[in-house]
């Protein structure tokens, strides 16, 4: 999956479980309704993000959707997406 759109916020590196993840935020270049998302990456990538992109860049990133299906302590199922 690919989306465009420009960076309008970008968050430190924070390492959880030995993993490096960082966030930053994308808004589509929709005219008529823009979004804004929650990119989120991981490891090498997290890491090597501000050599290809900075705060205020268009961009056309490729990502992967990714979702995990739980049930919380009350038994009501939910889901979560990671982009």
């Amino acid at each position: 999956m690919q989306v465009q759109g420009t960076i309008t916020k970008v968050f430190p590196i924070e390492e959880v479980n030995g993993y490096k993840n960082r966030k930053v935020w994308l808004k589509t270049n929709d005219a008529k309704y823009p979004q804004t998302l929650e990119i989120e990456m991981t490891n090498k990538v997290a890491e090597s993000f501000d050599n290809y992109a900075k705060l205020g860049d268009s961009v056309l990133m490729h990502l992967n959707l990714r979702g995990k299906q739980y049930t919380t302590k009350d038994g009501v199922e939910k889901v979560f997406n990671i982009i």
